[in-house]
């Protein structure tokens, strides 16, 4: 039986094997890069990965007829050896490059998971120009807006638990209450999703 379950581990020195079998697999594709160190991120439930692709055809509707790039599960790089991977991003043209987004972003949004490295991920974004993270957490059926604080570092805007929010691209967010428990409504205007 082992001795320690559900704890986090640094593997220094991973083996080019282990890299490369997890390419193999395809189960790389969620991997991040912070600063020359590799993140092995599990990859999402069904439960996230439904949220998401509602989110994603609702954005993709609304940015596309603003001149706007979304993408799924695209890097955000600063360096070689620095990338993260929103699990939605919307960004300009000016920032699209081959390998993801290198440049400003106006929104990044992230889809807690158990164990997720979100909260560690806020900052690194409003340091390299996204301009709204929207976080959504599947249990609560609750999202929060973070923006760059006047310290540059990320402010908590608004949150559904409270009050109903807008993006900056003209996307509405509230947690509405129903008979099968509470519900996350993105709202469009011409298109609402529940998520």
């Amino acid at each position: 039986m082992p001795t320690m379950t559900g704890v986090r581990a640094v593997w220094l020195d991973v083996p080019q094997s282990v890299l490369d079998e997890r390419a193999r697999l395809g189960i790389d594709v969620f991997d991040e890069c912070w600063n020359g160190e590799i993140h092995m991120v599990p990859p999402p439930t069904e439960d996230h990965q439904a949220i998401g692709g509602r989110l994603f055809a609702l954005l993709l509707d609304v940015c596309e007829t603003n001149g706007l790039l979304v993408r799924y599960e695209t890097g955000v790089w600063a360096a070689a050896k620095d990338w993260r991977v929103p699990d939605i991003v919307v960004f300009p043209e000016t920032s699209r490059s081959e390998r993801g987004v290198d440049g400003p972003a106006h929104l990044a949004v992230e889809i807690r998971s158990p164990h997720d490295e979100t909260d560690a991920k806020l900052p690194w974004y409003i340091a390299h120009g996204i301009a709204e993270v929207l976080v959504i957490d599947p249990a609560t059926r609750t999202a929060q807006l973070f923006q760059p604080g006047d310290d540059g570092l990320p402010a908590l805007m608004a949150d559904t638990t409270t009050a109903p929010f807008s993006l900056a691209i003209g996307v509405e967010f509230r947690t509405e209450l129903t008979d099968d428990g509470p519900t996350l409504v993105a709202d469009a205007g011409a298109r609402t999703t529940s998520l």
